[in-house]
């Protein structure tokens, strides 16, 4: 029956839409998603045998040996932390990587669990969303926690006969 489950854990978390990997306690790579294996260009099988330091360029072994896995051992958990990964054709793959260490309920060690997010992809999503933002037909505002306003669709500026840079970091109550 444990069997069953892992084997239908490990079908779950390879068809995740996501780039993650499980790590084993060494730091070799125990498992990743297609997504992963598929930005990485690297086979299964070859994946197996490497570390996420072994497929860093030099200044994300830096970050990963001093920063990530101290603060693994330390708190568990690291979040949103820049690394580069080079993939099977030597390119460049620019991530964030959150991590968190995996215990049993005796509090044992079973592994740890990275996602990674494209950099260059959350750049594009989030230029999209900007597009579309400024370009809807309503008067959009949007104001941070202390009510300035951070952005502003174009319809707001033309019935309001602003321009951009007059309106970001106002006060919401000015209006």
């Amino acid at each position: 029956m444990a069997e069953q489950e892992e084997q239908r854990y490990q079908q779950v978390f390879r068809r995740m839409p996501i780039m993650a990997a499980a790590l084993d306690e060494r730091g070799y790579f125990l498992d990743q998603s297609d997504a992963l294996i598929n930005k990485l260009g690297f086979t299964r099988e070859e994946i197996l045998t490497l570390r996420p330091i072994d497929i860093a360029d030099p200044e994300s072994v830096v970050r990963i040996q001093q920063e990530l896995i101290p603060q693994l051992r330390r708190m568990g958990v690291v979040h949103d932390v820049p690394v580069t990964f080079m993939t099977r054709n030597e390119q460049p793959l620019r991530l964030r990587t959150s991590a968190m260490v995996e215990h049993d309920v005796d509090g044992m060690y079973l592994r740890t669990l990275a996602i990674y997010r494209d950099v260059d992809q959350a750049a594009m999503l989030e230029a999209r969303y900007e597009a579309m933002y400024r370009a809807t037909p309503a008067m959009l505002h949007t104001v941070d926690e202390a009510g300035h306003i951070t952005n502003v669709s174009d319809h707001w500026l033309q019935k309001l006969g602003y321009e951009r840079r007059e309106e970001l970091g106002r006060s919401i109550l000015e209006f």
